[in-house]
Formats: structure tokens, sequence, C-alpha cells
């Protein structure tokens, strides 16, 4: 399976996104460093889809991780004239992780309903 095959499935099954299967022609997948966000991944999809991958090793990242891959992730969704935005976190622990991280959600005031985030296992993010 290719790595875009990988993503794709990756985005539809895990993440539940229901693009057509022609957003998935385009995939600009780019390890990535940011001062301002803790994301070292950003994924765009079909013009359409803005992923940035976080890997979190403790809940103690999480209160300030949180709103800055969410500004950022937000801010250049609108940039870029992206439709949607979804911030996931990799985690070995992602039932500890997701507590804290849907506390933290709760708390970002800028949310939208273009906006998600998903915590997922780091054995099931292998590969992509």
């Amino acid at each position: 399976m290719t790595k875009n095959e990988s993503i794709r499935k990756f985005v539809r099954n895990t993440l539940g996104c229901e693009c057509p299967d022609n957003v998935f022609e385009q995939i600009d997948d780019k390890q990535v460093t940011s001062k301002i966000s803790p994301h070292t991944r950003s994924i765009t999809i079909g013009g359409k889809l803005l992923l940035y991958v976080w890997e979190v090793n403790s809940p103690d990242q999480l209160q300030e991780g949180i709103p800055a891959i969410l500004a950022t992730g937000k801010k250049a969704r609108n940039d870029l004239g992206l439709n949607r935005f979804r911030a996931i976190l990799v985690t070995e622990d992602p039932s500890t992780i997701k507590i804290q991280a849907d506390f933290c959600l709760s708390q970002f005031r800028d949310i939208d309903d273009k906006m998600h985030l998903h915590v997922v296992s780091s054995k099931g993010f292998t590969g992509i």
C-alpha cells in the first residue's frame, strides 16, 4: 500500500472523513517545524482538508499545546482557503490523553464546526 493510500484509509476509516475519492488525488504530506505550534507534520488533502499531527508523550503538554495547534491550524486553514482542519494527537495511551485533550478543547474559545480534534493510538498510526 502506498503512503497516499495509507493516508486516505486513515482519514476515511479512523477520522471518519466522507470526502469524495477525487479529493484524495492530491496529498501534500510534509514534516514541519513550528515555533508557535507543537505539530511536526502537516498534511493537505485535495485543497480541502488540513491535518496537523502532533506526537504527544504526556498530558502535561496539552494545556499549552492544544490552544496553539488549534489556533495555528485554524489560521492556516483560513489563509489557504481550505474547508476543514483536523488536529491529530498521536499517543501511546489515547484514553489518558483524550480526557485532558477534550477538557482543553472545551476551553478553546475560537472553535468552529470545521475544526476537529482526534486522539489516536501510535500503534494505529504506524505507516501513515
